[in-house]
């Protein structure tokens, strides 16, 4: 966290986008660095706050990789969860009107001016 904060320190981002690649899971055979799933959900916790403290919590998760789907979708769900400070129904994804709904009030707060979403 001290790395990123140093960082972050230095340019004052407006917003954070995070490439997720959750190859670096300890279920997935790639990386080797053997990251937990709860591990994920830290870090998202970490990124949260940064994003807090620096760029008026805009923070924009963007799905990259893996190797392991099993692995992937702990990883997702450990993330999202952190977002969303709930635990998300995992059998309710990703066709769960809780999350749609949570996503497209997000997207419309900060698009309203420029862009309708659904």
């Amino acid at each position: 966290g001290k790395i990123i904060q140093n960082v972050l320190e230095q340019f004052f981002p407006q917003f954070i986008i995070v490439r997720a690649g959750y190859d670096g899971h300890k279920k997935d055979s790639i990386s080797h660095l053997n990251i937990t799933t709860e591990g994920f959900y830290k870090f998202t916790e970490i990124l949260k706050f940064f994003s807090n403290e620096f760029s008026e919590n805009k923070l924009l998760f963007i799905l990259e990789g893996g190797y392991n789907h099993q692995a992937i979708k702990e990883s997702v769900f450990a993330s999202l969860n952190s977002l969303t400070d709930e635990n998300i129904n995992k059998q309710a994804f990703p066709f769960s009107e809780k999350i749609y709904t949570y996503i497209k009030n997000e997207l419309n707060e900060i698009f309203q001016e420029k862009w309708y979403i659904l």
